[in-house]
């Protein structure tokens, strides 16, 4: 089951871009304002979490009108709207017998400390899963970033020969192999944020990154590694 997330960072995601990944979509979750985009796409989400703080006046009105399904938390919480709208997708998939394979959208851009801390929910999620129960994925316009734990492995695009790669532990201790890239650490020890992983180039058309140990975040930027040089 794919389960979309659309959250409400302050600089999201292009419409054409997030209506692509909601057109995916078996089940869409509308993180707090991430609804605000929602409803300039006209996209009814099955669910909105959050303390509706952030919602505009007619996007609110927009969702009691469809009868949205609303989990509604005070803004005096200890979670963030992204923690529990990955929480009722793990609910509903469990509810259907079926694996959830989040991708979460509109959540990294325009503060720092936003962008760690999805990292950090995601980072704790993967910790407290397997593979069979749910994979993630974090989508924006310029990359594609998924989350790998020990024994999992990601098969590159066929059209990511030439991009950039960069592999971020998110543990301690990260132990990861990549084939057909520039460089191809074979079972390399990473610490947490470890620099030495970032700006791989993909080579060939098979491409992969395996986690062997700890947790990794592997992401694969939209854009050139040639046309990044140039600027």
């Amino acid at each position: 089951m794919r389960v979309v997330i659309v959250a409400g960072s302050p600089e999201p995601s292009s419409p054409r871009f997030v209506e692509k990944l909601c057109s995916t979509a078996d089940y869409l979750i509308a993180a707090d304002s991430g609804a605000n985009m929602l409803f300039k796409l006209d996209r009814v989400p099955d669910l909105l979490c959050g303390d509706e703080d952030s919602l505009n006046a007619e996007t609110l009105v927009w969702l009691d009108e469809n009868n949205v399904a609303v989990e509604k938390v005070s803004w005096y919480k200890d979670d963030t709207d992204l923690g529990l709208a990955l929480k009722m997708g793990m609910k509903h998939a469990a509810e259907q017998n079926r694996q959830a394979n989040f991708t979460v959208t509109c959540a990294s851009g325009g503060r720092v400390d936003h962008m760690l801390g999805v990292f950090g929910v995601l980072a704790q999620l993967a910790r407290t899963t397997t593979e069979q129960q749910c994979t993630l994925h974090l989508q924006e316009d310029n990359f594609l970033c998924r989350l790998l734990r020990p024994g999992e492995r990601w098969v590159l695009p066929l059209d990511a020969s030439g991009h950039v790669l960069s592999a971020i532990s998110l543990d301690t201790k990260t132990v990861l192999t990549e084939q057909g890239m520039l460089w191809c650490p074979t079972h390399s020890e990473f610490g947490v944020l470890d620099d030495r992983g970032v700006s791989n180039q993909v080579q060939n058309k098979d491409a992969s990154i395996v986690c062997e140990q700890g947790l990794v975040a592997a992401i694969l930027l939209r854009q050139k590694a040639e046309a990044m040089k140039q600027q």
